[in-house]
């Protein structure tokens, strides 16, 4: 195994692109990290939800295949692995830093939230944290020496309501140069779903009486999504599907690691994702298929929807009606 830093930044709710009209914008610094590195443009989550989008970047699996339903999600760590507890039995130090008690309480088990005795103590586990909390979190750290190598952080922010995110990420960013974390790290940035876009008519007040998880329109479905690892090829953008399901996969083969629990990959699923590094190199021409779902298989009012490079397939299941487009 390659064991390299890895640092993991998921903005929460911004679209794949700009449009002018809301605070759900791609934000700044992910143009400016991807010209050293590559762009993901044509991304998609596995569903518009934060804790299941994460729970499919976090294990390779679209959500549908993890849980039965979100009302008592639970994580089977037993037939599942996830990215941070493979990085965990090979010694990495894990800081996931979450903005929201209900990411903490949810992914705890996949993801491992930050302990308190690390954490400043302005960071209360029962309250929201704003984004400078967030960038607080990981300058104390450092400067309490709390940080091992190797490490996996992950830190979540979100865009809503703060016009500065990007100054805050690129804060967090500049804590790593500072202390060489940086240039020899695997680096990841990306959002956990989009938002739909005022434009189509899905303004803040008739939002009111949808849930945005509930939607698979591309607006809120594409997400921006950028990767960065020691001698990637820099400023490459790659315009073919790829899911975040993809992203575990990728890691896997990045660091090398070989000691995986194989019952645990779910190879005969076909949907699960597989590892970006050949079509980083352009040796794949096959193409992905993204599946969506806006609920769990035990759930009520579910769409699901299939989506391709040119292609895509949504069914309402409740009212078995399908669209194609």
């Amino acid at each position: 195994m390659i064991k390299k830093n890895i640092i993991w930044f998921i903005v929460d709710g911004v679209r794949s692109y700009r449009s002018g009209v809301d605070d759900r914008d791609k934000i700044d610094i992910m143009d400016e990290l991807a010209t050293d590195a590559i762009e993901f443009e044509n991304a998609f989550v596995s569903t518009p939800s934060s804790v299941l989008s994460a729970a499919t970047m976090f294990t390779g699996l679209p959500s549908a295949y993890i849980s039965r339903h979100y009302n008592d999600f639970e994580f089977e760590e037993n037939e599942i692995d996830s990215i941070v507890n493979i990085l965990e039995k090979n010694n990495y130090g894990i800081y996931s830093i979450f903005d929201a008690k209900a990411l903490r309480c949810g992914l705890h088990t996949m993801a491992h939230s930050l302990p308190a005795k690390y954490r400043p103590k302005s960071s209360d586990h029962d309250k929201w944290w704003h984004n400078a909390e967030i960038t607080k979190n990981v300058k104390h750290l450092f400067n309490k020496n709390y940080v091992k190598t190797p490490s996996f952080f992950l830190l979540w922010y979100n865009c809503r309501l703060d016009p500065h995110t990007s100054n805050h990420v690129k804060d967090a960013i500049n804590i790593f140069k500072n202390h060489n974390m940086w240039d020899d790290s695997i680096i990841l940035m990306n959002s956990d779903h989009g938002y739909p876009d005022p434009s189509t008519g899905l303004t803040v007040e008739t939002m009111k009486k949808y849930s945005h998880d509930m939607i698979v329109t591309d607006d809120n479905c594409r997400i921006p999504f950028i990767l960065k690892y020691p001698n990637c090829p820099k400023g490459k953008k790659i315009n073919q599907l790829v899911r975040t399901s993809d992203i575990f996969h990728s890691l896997i083969e990045i660091l090398h690691i070989e000691d995986l629990d194989k019952s645990k990959m779910n190879y005969t699923n076909p949907y699960r994702g597989r590892s970006l590094v050949s079509l980083i190199n352009g040796d794949e021409k096959d193409t992905r298929i993204a599946r969506i779902d806006t609920r769990l298989g035990m759930s009520s009012s579910r769409t699901t929807a299939l989506r391709s490079d040119e292609y895509k397939y949504v069914y309402h299941i409740d009212d078995d009606k399908e669209e194609f487009f």
